[in-house]
């Protein structure tokens, strides 16, 4: 007999799957090894987002994250531009973030 999935880990692959969702067609860097980090540091970027109960700003993003999910080799604006905006960007097409002048809210996935 199976045992029963703990609710974490069924949190946690909705979770994942609500993320990479978002990030569809999602392509960042010229090669696997640059898509695979920008990958990562933009899930990480969406996972943030989801958990913020209110608009983000660029500064937001960028104080939070880029110590802890900055790519090598980018700065902190360029880590901004070319890697978490494009992934917020790619989630609003997706239609899981909506994005209002400068400020970012993710939307995806909440129960009316």
């Amino acid at each position: 007999m199976a045992e029963p999935k703990s609710p974490t880990t069924s949190k946690t692959r909705k979770s994942d799957d609500e993320i990479s969702a978002a990030l569809e067609g999602f392509r960042p860097g010229r090669n696997a090894e640059e898509r695979a980090a920008r990958r990562e540091s933009a899930h990480a970027a969406l996972e943030w987002l989801r958990d913020q109960p209110d608009a983000v700003t660029a500064g937001d993003v960028k104080h939070a994250l880029y110590d802890d999910h900055g790519i090598d080799g980018q700065t902190e604006q360029t880590w901004w531009t070319e890697t978490a905006r494009k992934a917020f960007r790619q989630a609003a097409e997706n239609g899981y973030v909506e994005i209002d002048g400068r400020s970012y809210e993710w939307t995806g996935g909440r129960e009316a």
